[in-house]
C-alpha cells in the first residue's frame, strides 16, 4: 500500500491518513484510471481513423469514457467489465471503418467472438451458439430477400455479438441498433434533403444496441 504521508512538501506536519478512508476512495480511483485508459484508446483509435481513413471524430473521444464510466458504476471492477470494454473498443473500431470504408475486417468478428469466451460458464455454450444462429438467420433471410439492406459485415459482427450476448440481449441490441438506424438516418436525410434510398453505414447504429444491450 502507498504511504500517502510521505508524498508531502517538505517541512509539512504528516497528515494521517486511515485505512477507511482509503477504502472509502478507493472505487473513485479505480474509475478514473479506467477512464483515463478509455480516453487513452479512445484517442488512439481516433489517431489511427485519421492516419489511415481520414476520419477524425470527438465521439472516438467522449464516447468510451462516458460508456466505461457506465460500465464500471454498472459491473464494478470485475471480468465483467472489462470484457465490456473489450467489446467497446472493438466496436469503436468497427464503426469508424464501416462509417469511412463501408467495410469492416473479418478480425473485428473474430475478435467479439473471442471476447464472448471471457468469464462464462462452458456449460452455457450450447446455448450462446443456438442464440448466435437463431438471431442471424432472419437477418440472413432479409439480406437474401433484399440485397443492399444488409452486409456481410453487419450479419458476422451481429452473429458474434448475439453469441456473446445470448439471446434476450441478442434481439434488444437487433431491434434497438436497427430503430435508431432507421429513424437517426430518416431524420438526418429529411433535414439534408437526400434520397431515403441511398445505402448508410450500419455498424455504428447496431454498435449502439449491443453496447445498451450489454449494459442491461
Amino acid at each position: 500500500m502507498i504511504d500517502f504521508n510521505l508524498i508531502r512538501p517538505v517541512g509539512v506536519l504528516p497528515i494521517p491518513i486511515s485505512d477507511t478512508m482509503l477504502k472509502m476512495f478507493e472505487p473513485v480511483f479505480i474509475c478514473f484510471f479506467f477512464l483515463i485508459l478509455s480516453f487513452g484508446i479512445g484517442f488512439a483509435v481516433n489517431k489511427y481513423a485519421k492516419a489511415h481513413w481520414q476520419q477524425d471524430s470527438m465521439i472516438n473521444l467522449y464516447v468510451p469514457v462516458i460508456v466505461s464510466g457506465l460500465m464500471y458504476f454498472r459491473f464494478g471492477l470485475s471480468l465483467t467489465l472489462i470484457k465490456g470494454l473489450i467489446l467497446l473498443f472493438i466496436l469503436l473500431f468497427a464503426s469508424n471503418s464501416d462509417t469511412k470504408k463501408r467495410e469492416v475486417t473479418d478480425f473485428v468478428p473474430i475478435a467479439i467472438l473471442i471476447t464472448g469466451f471471457i468469464n462464462i460458464e462452458f456449460n452455457h455454450l450450447p446455448f450462446m451458439l443456438l442464440s448466435a444462429v437463431i438471431l442471424t438467420l432472419p437477418q440472413l433471410i432479409v439480406a437474401v430477400l433484399n440485397p443492399g439492406s444488409y452486409g456481410g459485415a453487419d450479419l458476422k459482427i451481429m452473429a458474434a455479438s448475439c453469441f456473446l450476448l445470448s439471446l434476450g440481449k441478442g434481439l434488444f441490441a437487433i431491434i434497438v441498433g436497427l430503430l435508431i438506424a432507421v429513424v437517426s438516418t430518416v431524420i438526418i436525410r429529411k433535414i439534408k434533403k437526400e434520397s431515403l434510398k441511398k445505402s448508410f453505414p450500419l455498424v455504428p447504429y447496431l454498435s449502439i444496441g449491443v453496447i445498451l444491450a450489454y449494459l442491461m
